[in-house]
């Protein structure tokens, strides 16, 4: 249900073809960084010399983010689901973020985005946050996405409430359900 226009343009200014490699290269750029993240959270054995390098970099940001910030891990990489939504998915991490808790994001880009740019990111963390609350009765009222950039030493971190997106989330999904 979004708008596809600017993807679209983009496809057709550097080609089919190189859109596609640099859509494979990212998906399996984020999925590394996703993972080393969840090794990292779940305190599981590190060989950071068997990954790869534009992962590694991109960890290293959110690593220091991660052990700043977090603390009372509840969930990682979590199934959810929810009844009221019509919905499911897979939450990187709940935790408390700075003491509050929190749905934690992890996201990986080849440039540093602007927070007007990841609306879809709040959209996604506060329907996780409501799966949540639906499953274990536990309010999440905090979304944080944590953003690994390629031009950058140190990553994009964004910070909003729940309320602030939940019924932006809701028509999103009432839209494509209408579809």
């Amino acid at each position: 249900t979004k708008d596809q226009t600017s993807l679209l343009e983009w496809k057709k200014r550097i080609g089919e073809v190189k859109a596609n490699q640099e859509s494979k290269r990212a998906a399996n750029r984020g999925t590394n960084l996703h993972n080393l993240c969840e090794k990292y959270v779940l305190n599981q054995k590190l060989n950071l010399r068997n990954e790869m390098p534009d992962a590694v970099q991109l960890f290293i940001q959110i690593k220091q983010v991660l052990l700043d910030n977090v603390n009372n891990i509840l969930a990682v990489e979590a199934p959810l689901y929810s009844d009221f939504l019509g919905t499911a998915g897979r939450v990187d991490l709940v935790a408390e973020y700075c003491g509050k808790k929190a749905i934690i994001d992890y996201k990986s880009s080849t440039k540093v985005k602007e927070k007007e740019w990841i609306e879809d990111y709040f959209l996604q963390t506060s329907i996780y946050s409501v799966m949540f609350e639906e499953r274990t009765g536990i309010s999440i009222p905090y979304l944080v996405i944590i953003i690994g950039n390629e031009q950058s030493i140190k990553p994009s971190i964004f910070i909003e409430k729940r309320n602030n997106w939940i019924n932006k989330a809701i028509d999103r999904i009432t839209r494509y359900k209408e579809l």
